[in-house]
C-alpha cells in the first residue's frame, strides 16, 4: 500500500490515513496479527512528527488494537499519544473524543490505575452528556466505568451519586427487564452497600435477583453472582439468617455453572 500510494504521488500522511485503515479493516476482519505489525510499521516512521493527523490515527488505530485483544500495557501509550494530539484535529465536543477519552480510560483500569483512570472518564462523561444526553448508551456505559472508579478508590459517595444516574438511565432507555439494567443495578447495589446504605441495598440487591430471573434465567450464574451481592448487604445489615440463605443459594448456583462450563 505504501508503494503503491507514494508512486501514484500521494503523501506519506495520506499513505499512512489509508493503511491505518486498511489495518482497521483487517482487525474488524479477525486478522489482528496482521493488522497490529502493519501498524506497527506505519508507526515506526512516526518518531520524528507524532502530531501529524497520519500518525495520531495510526496510534490511536494501534493503541485499539492492543486493546480490542486486551493488553493494556501495549495500548497505553499509543492511546495517550493519539490523545495528546486530539485537540490539533477535532473539537473536545466530538464522538471520537469522547470516545477516545473513554477508551483510555478503561485502558487505565485495566492497569489498576484508578486515581489515573477517573479525570479520563470524568472528561468522557462530560462530553457524553452535552452531546447526547445522559441517556443514550454511550453515556450510560461510561457512567458504569466511572463508578466502577470511584469505587475502587473507596469514594463510595461519588460511586452511588453515578450510579443512580447509570441506573435511572438504563431504566428510562431499556426498560427494567435488560441485561443493560442489570448491569446498572448490579452497580447500584454494591454502591448502596459500600455507603453504608444497607437497608436500600437490600431492597436494590432483591430487585436485582428479580430482573436477571426474567432475563437469564433462575440458575443462570448472573443470578447466582446476584444472590452473592444480596448476601453481602444483608450480612452488613446485620440479617446474618437471611445472608446465609443467600449465599447457599449463591453457591449452590455458581457451583453448578462451574461444573457444567
Amino acid at each position: 500500500i505504501s508503494m503503491a500510494g507514494r508512486t501514484a504521488g500521494l503523501s506519506m500522511q495520506q499513505v499512512r490515513l489509508y493503511s491505518a485503515n486498511y489495518a482497521t479493516s483487517l482487525l474488524n476482519g479477525g486478522q489482528t496479527a496482521q493488522a497490529i505489525g502493519l501498524l506497527e510499521d506505519l508507526g515506526s516512521g512516526c518518531a520524528a512528527n507524532p502530531q501529524e493527523d497520519g500518525c495520531r490515527c495510526v496510534h490511536y488505530y494501534l493503541g485499539d488494537a492492543y486493546f480490542r485483544t486486551n493488553q493494556p500495557s501495549q495500548a497505553e501509550p499509543f492511546l495517550r499519544m493519539a490523545l495528546s494530539s486530539q485537540w490539533e484535529h477535532e473539537p473536545i465536543y466530538s464522538g471520537n473524543t469522547m470516545r477516545l477519552y473513554l477508551k483510555y480510560g478503561i485502558c487505565l483500569q485495566r492497569l489498576d490505575r484508578y486515581a489515573d483512570s477517573q479525570p479520563f472518564l470524568e472528561t468522557a462523561l462530560l462530553i457524553g452528556t452535552e452531546l447526547f444526553g445522559i441517556e443514550h448508551p454511550e453515556t450510560l456505559s461510561t457512567a458504569n466505568k466511572l463508578t466502577t472508579t470511584y469505587a475502587r478508590q473507596g469514594k463510595f459517595l461519588d460511586a452511588l451519586r453515578v450510579a443512580r444516574v447509570g441506573l435511572d438511565g438504563n431504566l428510562a432507555i431499556w426498560g427494567r427487564y435488560d441485561e443493560e439494567t442489570a448491569i446498572a443495578y448490579s452497580l447500584y447495589t454494591r454502591a448502596l452497600t459500600s455507603a453504608g446504605r444497607v437497608t436500600e441495598a437490600c431492597d436494590a440487591g432483591s430487585e436485582l435477583i428479580g430482573i436477571l430471573e426474567e432475563t437469564c434465567g433462575v440458575q443462570h450464574w448472573k443470578t447466582g453472582l446476584a444472590h452473592l451481592g444480596l448476601a453481602d448487604a444483608l450480612d452488613a445489615a446485620g440479617r446474618r439468617d437471611e445472608a446465609l440463605r443467600e449465599a447457599t443459594l449463591a453457591f449452590g448456583m455458581l457451583r453448578g455453572n462451574i461444573v457444567a462450563g
